[in-house]
């Protein structure tokens, strides 16, 4: 009968997207394990704490660093929403969907290699997975059970720490609060972020907490239009728009 063509509706697309898993987590698990074998000798090596902690913190803010750099075609959001088990199925429909070209024009399964966003992908988790390995270390040496402070904080007047900043950042992702150029939406970016305000405000858990305590309506409009560019004219009497139909959302993340 000739060649057979292999397509998504003869081999699921749930067994391909399993097999590039596993030879993704392979290739992986070698790199965590040259990280690994690299970090322990230089801990062998190093002149103090103090010298290992610099060079932790400094693999780590590359790490960090090197995640926004290598999408081109993988959005991050598509990953991370992965990552945390909230939108499983969505991302392997999308990974599958830039696949699906490749197999019907080669009539076979490509090697990861060929394809840009199985590229993208192994990158984003070697990334992701240094990250994870990078702060267990500076924990166990540490003996700290929150890393937080090795991440820079760049407004430590409106956040605990720069991992609170982050995670802030990344609810507002998560309530797709940007448009497709990672620019704030012009209707309902207000209002998601002064969700987050309002929830983070009455949370009483420090532990949980992203805001400085008793932080001023005043700062937090500062910081929006200074990180985001959004002109927001503060006044006495200025409220941001209401958060409310997000706070249900926004909740989840506490």
């Amino acid at each position: 009968m000739g060649d057979t063509i292999i397509t998504m509706a003869e081999e699921s697309k749930f067994q391909i997207f399993n097999d590039y898993k596993k030879e993704i987590d392979f290739t992986i698990a070698l790199e965590l394990e040259i990280l690994n074998d690299e970090i322990e000798n230089y801990s062998e090596n190093a002149i103090n704490k103090d010298d290992l902690m610099d060079y932790l913190k400094k693999s780590y803010k590359e790490v960090n660093l090197s995640f926004g750099g290598i999408t081109e075609v993988l959005p991050s959001k598509f990953y991370f929403d992965y990552k945390e088990g909230t939108d499983t199925e969505t991302f392997i429909d999308f990974m599958m969907s830039e696949v699906r070209e490749e197999i019907d024009e080669r009539l076979s399964i490509p090697d990861i290699e060929d394809v840009q966003v199985l590229i993208e992908w192994k990158v984003l988790e070697g990334l992701y997975q240094c990250r994870l390995l990078l702060k267990d270390w500076i924990s166990k040496i540490f003996h700290k059970s929150n890393t937080n402070s090795i991440i820079d904080n760049p407004y430590p007047e409106i956040f605990r720490n720069g991992e609170s900043f982050s995670s802030f950042r990344n609810i507002l992702v998560a309530l797709n609060s940007f448009d497709k150029d990672e620019n704030p939406r012009d209707r309902g970016f207000q209002a998601r972020a002064n969700a987050i305000y309002t929830i983070d405000k009455n949370c009483t858990d420090l532990n949980k907490k992203l805001l400085v305590p008793n932080i001023l309506l005043s700062d937090f409009v500062k910081f929006l239009n200074k990180e985001f560019k959004l002109g927001i004219k503060y006044h006495s009497k200025f409220k941001l728009s209401s958060g409310e139909k997000h706070e249900i959302e926004v909740k989840k993340f506490y």
